[in-house]
């Protein structure tokens, strides 16, 4: 595993969460439970913001797909969190359900805070149920850049194929 991790000058108070979903999980539904035989094997989607300074206030608006938090037993999405952190403080979130995530969160502060993202361990590609799913699970995590960072302008290229030029350059006999 490893981590880009920005400096406080970089941090901002301002996030929109875009996060992977959680793909392994416990459900009634057995097409979307991972082991029958348990009903603690959820390896979840995580968001955790880190406080750098004192007296900071957060919003944090959970987007659509969260669903329910863990230990709360509730659809937290119909209103805001509303929480004060300072520096060192950290409040951390997770879901508990099949393709759960935090994309569409949106996190506003009252002063810098750094935002984490990622999962304890997700598959890519998603999945719709199990008979589906290829292998394997990995450990997910990213620190989010502020909105700020975003900036409006805009330069998008498209690379070309590779597909023949990597096939003119296999050594002679290659398959």
């Amino acid at each position: 595993d490893a981590s880009l991790l920005l400096p406080t000058p970089a941090l901002g108070d301002v996030y929109t969460v875009v996060g992977w979903p959680q793909t392994i999980g416990n459900s009634d539904n057995p097409e979307q439970d991972f082991d029958r035989t348990s009903s603690n094997e959820d390896l979840r989607a995580f968001l955790t913001v880190l406080g750098t300074e004192e007296k900071t206030h957060l919003t944090i608006d959970l987007g659509s797909k969260v669903g329910v938090l863990a230990g709360s037993n509730v659809l937290p999405t119909s209103r805001p969190l509303e929480l004060d952190i300072g520096p060192f403080d950290e409040v951390n979130l997770e879901t508990q359900g099949f393709n759960a995530d935090f994309t569409g969160t949106k996190i506003q502060a009252t002063g810098k805070v750094a935002v984490f993202v990622g999962s304890e361990a997700s598959d890519v590609p998603t999945f719709g149920n199990y008979a589906t799913r290829r292998c394997c699970a990995d450990h997910l995590e990213e620190q989010l850049l502020p909105d700020a960072s975003a900036g409006t302008k805009f330069v998008f290229a498209r690379m070309p194929r590779r597909t023949r030029a990597l096939n003119n350059a296999a050594l002679p006999g290659a398959p």
